[in-house]
């Protein structure tokens, strides 16, 4: 936890109150002498959304030009390893417009002479549209009657009403609260 770091966050204007809470939940991971590397799903979990929403508030927030998102691939074993993020107020931050894109030129990125467009089966991104939410349907089967047979809880009712009190005619009752 950096304080510097979250300080910073505060102070940043102009941003939506979920993009906020998304940086200062990744400001709050920052460390000083490491970096912050928190996990999409660890960070999603503080921020109460999904990943898909998280995403798309770390794309604003790196439009902003307030951090910038570094992946890297382990060596050893070829997997993604947690995103760095880099924050502004960071003396070695660099702008995602200063950044070179990965191509052959620059020494990075594939040097097979396909095309770089993704093809619909692997879309760019690996997680869900937000924009695309299911719909809850509603229920369509009404609710149970009290005069039902087996149906509602007016017998549990009736059982347990004080007979001083109860009315003359169950049927009417039954009625009442149905």
């Amino acid at each position: 936890m950096s304080h510097a770091a979250t300080n910073w966050a505060i102070t940043q204007r102009g941003l939506k109150p979920a993009t906020r809470i998304v940086l200062w939940h990744l400001c709050d991971r920052h460390n000083p002498d490491l970096g912050c590397f928190p996990s999409q799903d660890k960070l999603a979990y503080d921020c109460e959304m999904s990943r898909s929403a998280l995403n798309e508030h770390l794309k604003i927030l790196e439009l902003t030009g307030l951090i910038r998102r570094e992946q890297h691939i382990n060596p050893r074993t070829k997997q993604q390893e947690n995103t760095r993020y880099r924050f502004a107020f960071e003396a070695d931050f660099v702008t995602a417009e200063d950044v070179v894109e990965p191509s052959p030129e620059s020494g990075h990125g594939a040097e097979s002479g396909k095309e770089g467009e993704p093809c619909p089966e692997n879309a760019y991104s690996r997680v869900r549209n937000p924009d695309t939410n299911p719909v809850r349907e509603p229920v369509r089967e009404p609710p149970g009657r009290a005069d039902a047979p087996g149906g509602g809880d007016f017998d549990m009712l009736w059982s347990s009403w004080p007979e001083k009190m109860r009315p003359d005619s169950r049927e009417a009752a039954a009625k009442t609260f149905a």
